[in-house]
Parts: C-alpha cells; structure tokens; sequence
C-alpha cells in the first residue's frame, strides 16, 4: 500500500494551468464530464481507462492524470464545495481493507474513527458488496481529511477529501458504479 501526495486545486497544484507548470499533465488531460443528470441533479463522469463511473455535484471540475505508481482523478466541487481526490494503484490483494492491514504499509498514517462502509454493487472477486475503509486523517497540505480506501479488480482506490466535502465524498460513493 502507497499513500498518495493531495493535490489540491487551491493553490496547491489541482488547477489544470498548475498541473501543466509543474509537469503533471497538461491542459488536453481535463475531460468534459458529460453532464449526464443522474439522480439528485447530480451529474455522471466515466473514468473509461479504469471503467466505473460516479456522480458528482453540477459543475464540478473533473482532471485526470498519471502519476507516479498511480493514477489520480481530482474533483473539484463547485462554489466552495470541497476537493476531492482518488488514487488508483495496482495491488494484489483481495479487500476489504483493515487499519491493521493499511499501518504494514504505512505504520506512521493516522487512522482515526474507523468504520467499515459497503457500496451497493458486488464485488466480481468475492460475490460480497464492496467493503471500504472509511476513516479520518491528516495531511500537512490540507490539515484534517476523510477516507475512503477499498480494493477492487486488482488495484487499491484510495479517496482522500478535504474534511468540507463530505457532501461530495458521500455523492461520490453512493453513485460508484464499475462497468
């Protein structure tokens, strides 16, 4: 298990023109979320190359890029609504997630409050609901955060939000859907 860097769309890196200065990217990696109304008003992205797809609030900012061990996917809420950010790396093993299993890795990550949570769709692996590990923690960038960390199809998905957008982060689970 890896952690990855946030990058945040406040002026710590998430903006597209910043993404391109410091390499990561460039503008041609923004893609146009489809606008595709789901319930709620909410609005449906697709991440083709990794196929699932989840709702968001009207006029978020959706960037894709490749990072180092990974890829990340930074959602930008509108008007003050949060940051979020998901990391996919690959990882061989078979969830759910336990902090026992995340502190091998990382024995210095802060896991605070942690519950298990499900999503509505099964696991192709195990036939059972997708279990995440839903957590608080800290990040010098950004200060408290909540996550949602879960493998699925032979990579480990960790979602990390700003502790403001928790709105977005339960939108953003709720409407997962792999394809």
């Amino acid at each position: 298990i890896g952690v990855a860097a946030w990058i945040g769309g406040d002026g710590r890196g998430g903006d597209v023109a910043e993404l391109a200065r410091m390499g990561v990217g460039d503008a041609g990696d923004q893609h146009d979320n489809g606008a595709v109304t789901i319930a709620g008003g909410s609005e449906r992205y697709t991440v083709s190359s990794r196929a699932f797809s989840f709702g968001h609030p009207p006029g978020a900012r959706i960037t894709e890029f490749a990072d180092e061990g990974g890829d990340v996917i930074l959602v930008e809420g509108a008007q003050g609504s949060g940051e979020l950010q998901i990391f996919i790396s690959p990882f061989d093993e078979i969830g759910p997630l336990t902090p026992e299993r995340i502190r091998k890795d990382l024995p210095e990550i802060a896991i605070e409050e942690p519950r298990t949570v499900t999503f509505g769709i099964k696991s192709e692996e195990t036939g059972e609901p997708i279990a995440a590990l839903r957590f608080y923690s800290r990040d010098a960038a950004v200060g408290r955060t909540q996550e949602a960390w879960f493998a699925y199809g032979g990579h480990l998905y960790q979602i990390t939000a700003a502790r403001e957008a928790d709105v977005m982060l339960e939108e953003i689970l709720s409407t997962w859907r792999f394809q």
